[in-house]
This record gives C-alpha cells, structure tokens and sequence, in this order.
C-alpha cells in the first residue's frame, strides 16, 4: 500500500499545494504586468485556502483508503482532476488570453480594463 499511498500523497501535493514551485512565476508575472496586490488577491487568497484543503484532504485519505484497492481509486480521481486541470489550461485559459492580446471580443474583456 506503501507505493499507492505515495502516489495519491504526491498528487495531493501537486494539486493543492503547488505554491512553492509557481510562486516564482506568479511574482515575475506580477512584476512584469506591475500588478499590485490588491490585483493579485484572488492568488494569494487561494493559496491559503488550497494549503488548507491540502492538509484536509490528506488527513481524510490517511483516515479512509484503507485497503490499496482504496488507494487506486483515489489515485484515478487524484489524476482525473489533474487531467481536468490540464484541459481547462490548454483549452480555456491559453485562446482567452491570447484573444486578449488580440483585442478579439471575449467574455473576460474586463481584464483589459483592470491592466
């Protein structure tokens, strides 16, 4: 169960509490774009919060994947919500930003008028 528990630990990881690893981009990006704080709350606001929800969650799969069959099954979801997140990156966010930077109409115009 050891390997399986790991994995699923590891992926938690990457998904709540990637902050460590993004940060350095994240204040370039603000640097960069001279974005105040205040601009960039939605961030740090969810870095608390996900830092929170990292630790619950672990606590939860520790206290109910009990068998390595429990264990797996949370390890496909872990990988589910990465893949998801990885779509909503490619798929979503990146033609949104760039027709932002377009000037084509969006629905997250709004983000021009706050930069």
């Amino acid at each position: 169960m050891n390997c399986v528990f790991n994995g699923v630990i590891e992926q938690v990881y990457w998904v709540e509490r990637p902050y460590d690893h993004i940060r350095p981009v994240v204040l370039a990006v603000q640097k960069a774009c001279k974005l105040t704080n205040e601009q960039m709350s939605f961030f740090y606001a969810h870095e608390e919060l996900d830092q929170k929800h990292g630790r619950d969650l672990e606590e939860a799969l520790v206290k109910f994947c009990v068998t390595e069959k429990d264990w797996e099954e949370a390890r496909l979801v872990m990988t589910m919500s990465q893949t998801l997140l990885i779509d909503m990156i490619l798929y979503e966010l990146f033609p949104a930003f760039d027709d932002l930077k377009a000037g084509k109409p969006t629905r997250y115009g709004l983000l021009n008028q706050i930069i």
